[in-house]
C-alpha cells in the first residue's frame, strides 16, 4: 500500500495514478481480479447471490477483469458535490492503464464503493484499430470522481454514511468488439437486443410462463381473434425486460392467475418488444398489425414501467392510421410504476447515471426483471465505452422534456377507460443491506423527490391533466419494493386481480 497526497503521481505496475485535490492509500494493482468483482471488497454483508448476478452478467456479456486496484483512506480537499455526478469534479483520481493489447478488445472501469454501490467510469473512446497507431506508452485515462457524501438514510438518530466515498475498488473490465472502416462495426446493444428482445404476442393460457413450453409456441396473429368479442387482457412489459421475466410474480401466484384466466376465459395475451431502440409508436404499430383489420378488439390492459406509455398509444387514432388497423377499445388500464410523467434517468445527460443505478438494481434485486436486465445495460455500457451509442430513442420516450410525452399528458385520461395505479416510495428499512440504503440516499439526491429508485412515485399517477384517482401506494414493508419487484407483492396482485373485475 502507498500513500499519496494532492498533486502526486504515483506510478504502479501497468497503472498510473494522479491525485487532484485527493489524499489517500493505493495498492499495488493484482492481474485479473481475483475472486471477482466483490472479492475483498466492500465491508458490507452482500449475501453471495447477488455478488454472483454481476459476476454472471459479466461473463455473459464477455466482459473479463483484466486488473483490480483498491485505494483506502481516501480524503477530499475540495467542497462536498451535492448530486449523483457533479457538473464539477475538482477531487479526483486520473486512472491511466495501457490498451488492450488486442486491437479487437477495449475496457471500461467498474468502481466498487465503500458503501458497496457500483459506478461505471468511461475513457475517451477509440476511434479504431490503426488511428491513432499504437506505441508502447500508449494508453486510456479514466477520471474517477472522490465523491465525499453524508447520507442519512433513515431517522435522524441514525449513523451517517460517513464511509460513502472514503474507499474504492476499480476494476478493469475488457471486453471484444469488432471494428468496421475504422469504427465499432454495430451498436453492441441494438443487436443484442434485436437477438434476445425481439417482438412477439403471445398466448400466457398457452404455456407462455412455462420455459418449456414457451420454446414450441406460435406467435399470435389475427386469427387468433376470430369470434372473439369480449375483452382480452394484454400484458405489456417495461424497459430492459420481457413478458415472461416482467410477469413471473404474477404467473407465480396461481390463485391470481386462475381468476384472471377464468375471468378472460383464458383470453390473455403477452406482447414482448424492444424498449430502448424502437419508440413506443413502432411498439404499438408491430402489435396492431398482428389485431384484426376489420374491428376493433377489446382490451383489458396491465402495463409496467414503459409499457405503460406504450399502452397509452394504443387508442391513439395516428398510431392506428399509420397501421392500417382499427384502434382498440381499451376499457381498463392499470399502471404499475409507469413513469408517466417520465423520469429523470431517461434525459441524454443521464445516461451514465441511469447505467449506475441499473447496475445496482439488478446486482442487489434478485426478481426476474432485474435479473432479465444486467447483461442488455452491459452491453450499453460497452456502446458508451467504445464510441457506439447512438441514442436509444426508446428510451429518450421516457424523457420529461419530450415534446411528445408532454403532448401526452396535454389531454386527461379518456373517458371510456377505467384508469388504475400502484406507485410506492422505497424506503430500505434500518436493517437493510448497506449498499440498499446508500443506493437509495443517491437516487434520492438525483430525483430530488420521493421514487422508486427508477421513477418519480408521484408521476405515476400525476402528469399534467393525466390523473389517476385513488392510486394504490404501497408503504412500507417487508417486503420494501422497488421499480422492478411490485409483481412480487401480494397486495399488488390482488389489487390487480380486483381492479380487472376477476
Amino acid at each position: 500500500m502507498r500513500p499519496f497526497a494532492p498533486g502526486e503521481v504515483v506510478v504502479l505496475p501497468g497503472v498510473t495514478v494522479t491525485a487532484h485535490e485527493t489524499a489517500g492509500i493505493v495498492s499495488d494493482p493484482q492481474t485479473g481480479g481475483p475472486g471477482g468483482v466483490r472479492a475483498g471488497g466492500p465491508r458490507v454483508e452482500l449475501d453471495a447471490e447477488h455478488a454472483a448476478r454481476i459476476e454472471g452478467a459479466l461473463d455473459d456479456t464477455g466482459m473479463r477483469i483484466d486488473l483490480t486496484v483498491t485505494f483506502e483512506e481516501l480524503q477530499s480537499t475540495a467542497a462536498p458535490v451535492t448530486g449523483l455526478r457533479a457538473e464539477a469534479q475538482p477531487a479526483r483520481l486520473d486512472i491511466t492503464v495501457p490498451l488492450p493489447d488486442r486491437p479487437d478488445e477495449a475496457q471500461v472501469l467498474l468502481e466498487v464503493d465503500g458503501a458497496g454501490v457500483l459506478r461505471w467510469h468511461f475513457a475517451e473512446p477509440l476511434t479504431g484499430p490503426g488511428a491513432p497507431v499504437r506505441g508502447p506508452g500508449d494508453g486510456q485515462t479514466f477520471a474517477v470522481p472522490v465523491e465525499q457524501y453524508e447520507l442519512r438514510t433513515g431517522p435522524a438518530t441514525e449513523r451517517a454514511l460517513f464511509d460513502f466515498g472514503r474507499r474504492k475498488i476499480l476494476h478493469l473490465l475488457r471486453f471484444p468488439i469488432e471494428w468496421a472502416a475504422g469504427r465499432v462495426a454495430v451498436s453492441l446493444a441494438r443487436a443484442w437486443e434485436g437477438r434476445h428482445r425481439p417482438y412477439g404476442l403471445w398466448d400466457a393460457a398457452a404455456g407462455y410462463f412455462d420455459p418449456a413450453a414457451r420454446r414450441e409456441l406460435s406467435m399470435v396473429d389475427a386469427s387468433w381473434f376470430d369470434g372473439v368479442r369480449d375483452p382480452v387482457l394484454l400484458l405489456v412489459h417495461g424497459t430492459f425486460s420481457t413478458g415472461h421475466s416482467c410477469f413471473a410474480g404474477l404467473a407465480a401466484d396461481d390463485a391470481a392467475m386462475r381468476r384472471l384466466l377464468a375471468r378472460y376465459d383464458r383470453r390473455v395475451l403477452v406482447f414482448d418488444h424492444p424498449t430502448l431502440h424502437d419508440e413506443p409508436g413502432q411498439n404499438v404499430a408491430w402489435l396492431l398489425d398482428r389485431l384484426p383489420a376489420d374491428r376493433p378488439v377489446r382490451l383489458d390492459v396491465v402495463a409496467h414501467s414503459r409499457g405503460g406509455l406504450v399502452s397509452r398509444l394504443l387508442t391513439d387514432p395516428a398510431v392506428a392510421a399509420t397501421a392500417g388497423r382499427p384502434a382498440p377499445v381499451v376499457e381498463r388500464l392499470v399502471h404499475i410504476a409507469v413513469p408517466n410523467a417520465g423520469t429523470v434517468l431517461a434525459r441524454t445527460d443521464k445516461l451514465r447515471a441511469l447505467l449506475d443505478v441499473m447496475t445496482n438494481v439488478t446486482t442487489l434485486f434478485l426478481d426476474d426483471v432485474s435479473g432479465s436486465a444486467a447483461a442488455l445495460v452491459l452491453e450499453i455500457v460497452k456502446d458508451v465505452a467504445t464510441g457506439a451509442h447512438q441514442g436509444l430513442p426508446g428510451l429518450a420516450a421516457m424523457n420529461p422534456d419530450e415534446p411528445w410525452l408532454k403532448a401526452l399528458n396535454a389531454e386527461p385520461r379518456p373517458a371510456a377507460t377505467e384508469v388504475f395505479a400502484a406507485t410506492t416510495d422505497f424506503k430500505p428499512g434500518a436493517g437493510a443491506a448497506l449498499p440498499l440504503r446508500a443506493l437509495d440516499g443517491l437516487v434520492d439526491l438525483l430525483f430530488a423527490a420521493p421514487n422508486d429508485l427508477v421513477v418519480p412515485t408521484e408521476g405515476v399517477y400525476r402528469a399534467n391533466k393525466y390523473i389517476v384517482d385513488d392510486p394504490l401506494h404501497i408503504v412500507g414493508g417487508p417486503p420494501f419494493i422497488a421499480h422492478t419487484g411490485f409483481f412480487g407483492h401480494t397486495l399488488v396482485r390482488e389489487r390487480i386481480v380486483g381492479w380487472l373485475g376477476g
